[in-house]
This record gives C-alpha cells, structure tokens and sequence, in this order.
C-alpha cells in the first residue's frame, strides 16, 4: 500500500496562491492563536475513544469560541490496520464536489473493521 504523504504534499503544494491549503480539513478560525494538528487513524481504537470522548469537549471550549484552529491530518498506520488508507480516502475532500466528509463518532468504525 502507497502511503497517503505525497497526495497531502502535492494537494498543498497545487493549491491557488492565497488559499488556505488545509482549509478543507480545519475547523475554527483561521487566525486562531492556537493551532492543533490532530493526526488520526480510523481504525485506532484510541484515536476513537478520543474522538468520541475528548474531542467533543475540546470543540466546544476551545473551537467554536475562536481560541484554536483544529486541523485533522488522516495518518493510516497500514502496518497495523489493513482498511486505514481505504477509511482515510473515504473521509478526503471530494473531487467532484470539494466537499470533505469531517470525521465524526460514527465514521470510527473500529468495531466494523478491527479485527476481532
């Protein structure tokens, strides 16, 4: 399996000069005095259980009131988890629409892909 790094390097590096190039995968305020980089797997149990129970705090106190910018990176530890790339494209900014599926509770499909 390919590792994701290039297609992040190469979809920021093509960006239009002046746009934000992880505008698609941030939330908050881009002058946030704080900027978080969370880098993620999909089927890490513990990136889960932090998705699920810490995140949501951290969103409400700090993202939404302006005083950090979030910004998820998709790190599939392929070694590990053979469906992390496939659950990384499948939450990547569309194509077609530009859109990005932001993670959220349910899109930690652990349990569904994990092997027993």
């Amino acid at each position: 399996m390919k590792p994701l790094f290039p297609l992040v390097v190469a979809s920021v590096l093509l960006q239009p000069q002046g746009e934000d190039p992880l505008r698609a995968r941030t939330k908050g305020r881009a002058d946030a005095p704080v900027t978080v980089y969370e880098m993620a797997d999909f089927q890490c149990p513990a990136c889960r259980l932090f998705a699920v129970t810490v995140l949501p705090a951290l969103d409400s106190e700090y993202v939404r009131t302006g005083k950090v910018r979030w910004v998820f990176i998709n790190l599939p530890l392929t070694s590990i988890h053979p469906n992390a790339v496939a659950a990384a494209e499948a939450s990547s900014p569309s194509r077609a629409t530009s859109s990005l599926r932001l993670p959220s509770a349910p899109a930690w499909t652990e349990g569904s892909w994990s092997p027993a």
